[in-house]
């Protein structure tokens, strides 16, 4: 096991606790761990934060293995990507569907302003595509259309689909040390 950390991820996806995350892999690459393990369970949340996390997790220098203990929902699915070596209990979930973006009261669009949101969003939902093509070895395409059929994929499809190397029950080892991000989503 030697210096390796287990991070769980129970939380929603905003800059809170992308920041917690952050910290913990800086941390950890300061003191020259040798692997972490993220175990994740979230319904997702911003999509800025988690293709940040994705940039940030593909970047580091050392191994990063991630686990779906639970549910990876919508922007969720980029920090599980983020894994050298993905895994996931047997009872779980990964949901994929299109971004949205929130539209505050009374706030005024004009034709171009509408335009640059309609843009962002493309953006990103083809960024996500992206990521999930090039982690599962499917086409852009392919993952499009799972994103717009909204596409709910047990552990065994998500396997079959090549988003993840391997289902198991027990993946904490005795003694491991573990972090917790956690939100009011729990």
């Amino acid at each position: 096991m030697g210096n390796e950390l287990y991070i769980r991820f129970r939380a929603t996806v905003n800059s809170t606790t992308i920041r917690q995350l952050l910290e913990c892999l800086d941390d950890r690459f300061r003191n020259a761990c040798s692997l972490v393990h993220i175990m994740i369970s979230t319904p997702g949340g911003s999509v800025k934060d988690g293709i940040d996390i994705y940039n940030y997790i593909s970047a580091l220098p050392m191994p990063v293995h991630t686990y779906n203990i639970g549910q990876v929902d919508s922007i969720g699915i980029m920090i599980f990507c983020a894994g050298e070596r993905r895994f996931s209990v047997p009872h779980a979930r990964f949901l994929l569907h299109p971004i949205s973006m929130n539209v505050l009261i009374n706030h005024r669009f004009d034709e171009h302003l509408l335009n640059e949101h309609l843009n962002s969003l493309r953006v990103d939902q083809s960024n996500i595509a992206k990521v999930v093509a090039h982690t599962s070895g499917k086409t852009e395409k392919a993952i499009l259309e799972k994103i717009h059929k909204r596409v709910t994929l047990s552990p065994e499809e998500a396997k079959a689909e090549n988003l993840l190397h391997e289902i198991k029950s027990r993946i904490i080892p005795e003694g491991a040390q573990i972090i917790s991000i956690e939100d009011a989503f729990n």
